[in-house]
């Protein structure tokens, strides 16, 4: 398999990020698409979200940091280990999973059906912080998921 970042710097907004981070972010953030690499998944990241924390976090560097740091203490996969499977789960199981651990409600986002299976495959688990980073309900308790989830190892 090609490597998708083969040959890119790993600049993000012009800064070219430590190589220590870079491996944080690929076991923490990685791009689950086939359409984009690491590198363009990060700076679409941090020009959507990022740009709107710099009063907290001045440089992608902090910015990628916190998103690691969050990572290791919001463990949303132990959270799902007991309903990770290739068998449909109900969407409420699913959040009361996640809500379990981090304490507010999260939003599950979902990309269309997992081959041979009925239901749709879990792509992101979205939770929203307040400003000093504390768990808090999704503002937009809007998931796109059916009922039927199915969580693939």
């Amino acid at each position: 398999m090609e490597d998708k970042d083969r040959g890119e710097r790993r600049i993000v907004r012009g800064m070219q990020l430590d190589p220590r981070l870079l491996r944080n972010l690929a076991s923490c953030w990685p791009s689950y698409s086939s359409k984009n690499s690491n590198n363009q998944f990060w700076n679409h990241e941090y020009d959507k979200h990022g740009t709107c924390t710099l009063q907290n976090f001045t440089t992608p560097y902090a910015y990628f940091s916190r998103a690691c740091a969050l990572w290791n203490k919001y463990k949303v996969d132990k959270w799902l280990s007991n309903i990770i499977s290739n068998t449909p789960t109900s969407l409420a199981v699913v959040e009361s999973a996640i809500k379990s651990g981090f304490k507010s409600q999260p939003v599950l986002w979902c990309n269309g059906s997992a081959k041979g299976v009925k239901g749709n495959k879990l792509k992101e688990v979205r939770l929203c912080f307040d400003d000093k980073l504390n768990g808090k309900d999704y503002p937009i308790r809007k998931s796109n998921c059916q009922n039927n989830i199915v969580i693939a190892k």
